[in-house]
């Protein structure tokens, strides 16, 4: 069986070698009609590789332009993720470096240009650093109220990155937004490192990322209790032989300037009947502009000789 199909393989072989070349060249000819190399563009981003521990590559992250040649199908069947560039940091310290661009992509794949073929990548140690947290206070209290003070639940915080970015941080700061509040509150207020021209810091965080703020709010109003007095005008030929007003002090209050000088307030003005002895009413506080009291009027007995 087997010395019969040798001989039959033995037989015509110029004609089967025709015929084997032949197909091969029909198939190379249709795969090059179906499945042509073609060419193609991409925008890629490049990743950094092997960066020491402790370290921080910093680079610009701009995508690089890359002209690769491949079959019809690979593009079809593939997208820019199959295709990776990146710079090898292995063995190299602190410091800046021009690394060439190299690339990982699947077998069939030619590269024809890269766009720029190298990047620049500053390698820097990773360190921390203390700072203060600031709160930036921007609106406004409720009107007659004041901030009395604010109690941050952190007030230093840990800067954290390339030392140096670390060095670039001036100040750590948060905003703290106020909307005609008239009580005490609670708010978590998210912190930014920023540099000497007040610019938001990149590749740094801040540890802890926001800090909890207790804003408490007082009257902005100066209260005080002062003495009141009967503006009484007596009938001709009559004075007044004694006052009893009640109650005879009231607690008033406004702005601290205009409190701080009184020390006295008065009814209005009362014009006593000439008929009567004993006088009695109750009458209304004058008050000077600016100024309130939660009593408005007082109760006055008055005796006249």
């Amino acid at each position: 069986m087997f010395e019969r199909l040798i001989g039959i393989l033995s037989r015509n072989k110029l004609k089967k070698f025709i015929a084997l070349a032949v197909s091969f060249a029909l198939w190379l000819f249709v795969m090059g009609v179906q499945n042509p190399v073609i060419t193609g563009s991409y925008n890629l981003p490049v990743s950094v590789i092997n960066v020491p521990q402790g370290y921080r590559a910093i680079y610009d992250e701009k995508k690089v332009r890359v002209k690769i040649r491949a079959a019809h199908s690979f593009f079809a069947e593939n997208n820019e993720n199959s295709l990776q560039l990146f710079a090898n940091l292995e063995n190299h310290d602190e410091g800046q470096y021009e690394l060439p661009i190299e690339t990982s992509f699947p077998q069939g794949v030619e590269v024809q240009s890269i766009f720029p073929d190298t990047i620049l990548v500053k390698l820097e140690p990773i360190i921390e650093r203390s700072t203060d947290a600031e709160i930036i206070v921007n609106g406004s209290v409720a009107s007659g109220s004041m901030i009395e003070d604010i109690q941050k639940s952190e007030n230093r915080v840990t800067v954290v990155g390339p030392k140096g970015s670390v060095n670039e941080v001036q100040r750590v700061i948060g905003y703290l937004y106020l909307n005609g509040n008239s009580e005490d509150f609670e708010i978590n207020v998210p912190l930014t490192a920023i540099d000497k021209d007040g610019r938001t810091v990149k590749n740094v965080r801040v540890v802890p990322s926001s800090i909890s703020a207790e804003v408490i709010i007082k009257s902005a109003l100066k209260t005080k209790s002062v003495s009141v007095n009967a503006n009484l005008t007596p009938p001709d030929g009559k004075e007044i032989a004694s006052v009893t007003i009640s109650p005879n002090t009231v607690e008033i209050s406004g702005a601290e300037e205009i409190v701080n000088s009184i020390e006295s307030v008065q009814t209005d003005n009362v014009i006593v009947p000439a008929d009567i002895t004993n006088f009695s009413g109750k009458f209304k506080l004058n008050l000077p502009q600016g100024v309130t009291s939660k009593v408005s009027e007082v109760s006055v007995t008055a005796v006249l000789r």
